[in-house]
């Protein structure tokens, strides 16, 4: 890459768009889902993994849209119907930008695609330092970074801290399954999570039970809703840019790059319009035309992964709530979190999209296969299949609520509060009971202790458990004798009775497939594809376990039909043949006590 592409990326760009523009005479109107076709590229993947933990480094180069007097609020807007697309300007908009014409007139994207421009670099696009190699995206420097500028001006104004992209762990199925399953749970809306919930937000945020002068509940989860509006509001009018709406897909990016490169570049973005309406964010504006909820969704894209190039992954979702959370005061949080944190762990951390993902997974290593065989016509084929997996995704219910306070912080490590875990219980369907046998090196045992684990393994499994795996004990299924244990178990023998365990072989809620589809690489990457990380998978579905209120699973297939406990578990000791341990009475005659 020349030093010319990276301080002149656009080439010869003329002004406004290169291809399929529209001129559209502007006059005004009378009287949350991104737009996206399909997933990130492999290179974007590489780049959002290498950079967890460390800063972004941005290429120094010049937009076209760098026009700081744009930075004024836009208080009232010109809107029109252009065919598929209703079309948004701020009337604050100078009219010396490049968009606008002469006569007022302003030149408008016909598709996403002609939103690229003609330039060498785009927006959002994957680079390599020249001197360690590692990818990184191209952004505007800070000084130029248009929407950073108005985040930080917007947050100094209300005392809010400076926005920055926070330090957070990688987002993964071990940290946001358990904000999945809440969620679920919160959607159902019992009156023992509305209450457990309520309590612990008087607890640690009194202030805002103040702000909101809620006294359960629903009234806060109102206030939150109506606070979010408010600030989301006045976002959209801090925001210097123009908005295509479209219904039907007509705005679909092709990924996050397209998206960056319209924002950053040309001041604009295609933004979905519609849906099922939401219980609060439903107020139509007179001077836009749009309902709160339309405008969050611009906002989230130009704030949350337009400043620092957030992808429309599960990873850069999390980031984009990480970035943009920040710009919300605490009672607002409330109703953002839930919104994008909390619909993000639902969809990618929950196993409604167990299916659709192993789809997808399938499809690509097709894809790959093609790729190697040099099949162009399988190939794109077989990218259209992969498009219309993903146009199956199962979305979060349209359904506000609120989560857990500790789910707002961005420390958190993804364990599930204390009032929350007996809330959360598996279908009864999903669990069954069995008789189990249990062997120890302790003669006289009274229950087992799942604390000890790992004393009396051996080998890969040993190590796998010390090394992240949940305390546990392990039996035999079945009653004492009926069970053949493996060589080097204790010589004692106990009989237990197991209550809610999970029939791994069957998987009847699909935890070990979700564990499974999280963790392996995409056919199509670029380092370590189609790897399987056993230990990781099996540490993730026994925490699944535990977080869904299973007490244990059971392993019927193997050579040793086994179950895995993660409770203490009463037992009783049993002598060969099954018979109830009578140690106690032997000794007792022993000793002159023949009448017991």
């Amino acid at each position: 890459m020349s030093e010319a592409e990276l301080t002149d990326p656009l080439g010869k760009l003329l002004p406004g768009y290169s291809l399929g523009t529209e001129l559209v005479s502007q006059s005004p109107r009378g009287g949350t889902g991104h737009s996206v076709t399909e997933d990130e590229t492999n290179a974007l993947r590489i780049a959002t993994q290498t950079m967890q933990g460390q800063d972004q480094k941005s290429e120094i180069i010049s937009p076209r849209f760098n026009d700081t007097s744009l930075l004024s609020e836009g208080k009232s807007y010109d809107t029109t119907q252009n065919g598929a697309f209703y079309r948004i300007t701020p009337r604050s908009i100078s009219a010396n930008r490049p968009n606008i014409t002469k006569d007022g007139s302003q030149i408008w994207p016909a598709t996403p695609a002609d939103a690229n421009g003609t330039g060498p670099i785009r927006y959002g696009d994957t680079a390599y330092d020249k001197t360690t190699y590692k990818p990184y995206k191209v952004m505007p420097s800070d000084e130029q970074n248009i929407p950073l500028q108005v985040a930080q001006k917007y947050v100094q104004d209300r005392g809010l801290p400076d926005v920055s992209q926070p330090k957070m762990a990688p987002s993964s199925l071990e940290k946001q399954g358990a904000i999945g399953a809440t969620y679920d749970l919160a959607v159902q809306g019992s009156p023992e999570y509305k209450q457990s919930v309520f309590n612990a937000y008087r607890r640690m945020m009194p202030e805002v039970i103040k702000q909101s002068g809620a006294t359960n509940y629903d009234e806060l989860l109102k206030s939150a809703y109506g606070q979010m509006a408010k600030e989301t509001a006045d976002q959209f009018d801090a925001l210097p840019l123009r908005y295509s709406y479209h219904r039907n897909g007509e705005g679909n990016y092709i990924d996050s790059s397209n998206m960056l490169h319209d924002l950053h570049d040309n001041g604009h973005l295609f933004v979905y319009q519609g849906g099922d309406k939401h219980d609060f964010l439903n107020n139509i504006d007179p001077k836009t035309g749009l309902n709160e909820n339309e405008k969050f969704r611009a906002v989230h894209d130009a704030l949350g992964h337009g400043i620092y190039g957030n992808t429309f992954g599960a990873e850069g979702e999390e980031r984009a709530w990480g970035v943009h959370s920040q710009m919300y005061s605490p009672l607002a949080q409330l109703a953002m979190t839930a919104e994008t944190r909390g619909q993000n762990s639902y969809v990618n951390y929950t196993p409604v999209n167990v299916d659709i993902k192993q789809k997808i997974y399938d499809i690509e290593s097709q894809m790959a296969q093609a790729k190697r065989l040099g099949n162009t016509a399988d190939l794109a084929e077989l990218k259209q299949a992969k498009k219309n997996a993903y146009d199956n995704l199962i979305f979060a219910p349209q359904k506000s609520v609120l989560l857990p306070p500790e789910y707002l912080s961005t420390a958190y490590n993804g364990q599930v509060p204390d009032y929350i875990k007996n809330l959360i219980k598996p279908p009864e369907e999903t669990v069954f009971s069995s008789p189990l046998t249990h062997y120890s090196f302790s003669p006289s045992l009274g229950r087992t202790d799942p604390s000890y684990y790992g004393t009396g393994l051996r080998g890969d499994e040993r190590n796998r458990v010390l090394g992240g795996g949940m305390p546990r004990t392990y039996f035999y299924l079945g009653e004492p004798g009926t069970v053949t244990p493996e060589a080097g178990v204790g010589p004692t023998r106990y009989r237990a009775e197991a209550q809610n365990l999970y029939n791994m072989a069957s998987d009847p809620q699909k935890l070990y497939g979700l564990a499974k589809i999280s963790n392996l690489s995409s056919p199509l990457s670029n380092f370590n594809p189609n790897s399987f990380p056993k230990d990781q998978i099996m540490n993730d579905f026994e925490k699944l376990l535990r977080t869904y209120g299973y007490s244990g699973y059971a392993q019927p297939n193997q050579a040793y039909p086994t179950a895995i406990m993660f409770d203490p578990v009463q037992v009783q000791r049993r002598n060969t043949g099954g018979e109830v341990d009578n140690a106690l009475r032997l000794a007792k005659n022993v000793i002159g006590d023949s009448n017991d």
